[in-house]
């Protein structure tokens, strides 16, 4: 992830912000979907060779998200760019705590499939909430 938002960083003039932004998110999106369905390998060496190549799939599309949707906030947020950085750096953090406590209790109440259809609903409300609540509690208009 490191490396690749380095590059995320150089190629966002060339393609721009929103491009960017959403082409990372589709890429992760879909990396975690697919992500779910690997228990249909059953030899070892394939499996594990599936799984890398979908975390550093996701990886590729988280890197380029996470470096758009900052350069987003810095563009939105000139003057006052440190609550929405704070908001930002607490709900990772909150995430980090709680999505492997909730991961596990869906794992070990459902099954794989099920953490991949949460995760999927979640992906596709995420962006229409944040496009209302930026307008609706910041008074900002990104473009």
């Amino acid at each position: 992830m490191f490396v690749f938002a380095l590059i995320t960083g150089k190629l966002i003039p060339v393609f721009g912000l929103k491009p960017t932004f959403t082409v990372g998110y589709v890429i992760a999106a879909i990396g975690n979907i697919l992500f779910g369905f690997v228990d249909i390998f059953e030899d070892k060496s394939t499996f594990l060779a599936v799984c890398f190549s979908l975390r550093v799939l996701t990886s590729m599309g988280g890197a380029a998200a996470i470096t758009a949707s900052l350069t987003i906030l810095a563009n939105c947020f000139q003057g006052t760019m440190s609550q929405p950085m704070g908001n930002i750096a607490a709900s990772a953090g909150l995430g980090m705590i709680l999505g492997p406590f909730v991961g596990g209790l869906l794992y070990e109440h459902y099954t794989a499939t099920a953490l991949v259809v949460i995760d999927y609903e979640v992906r596709i409300s995420r962006p229409c909430v944040a496009r209302c609540r930026s307008t609706f509690l910041w008074g900002v208009q990104c473009q």
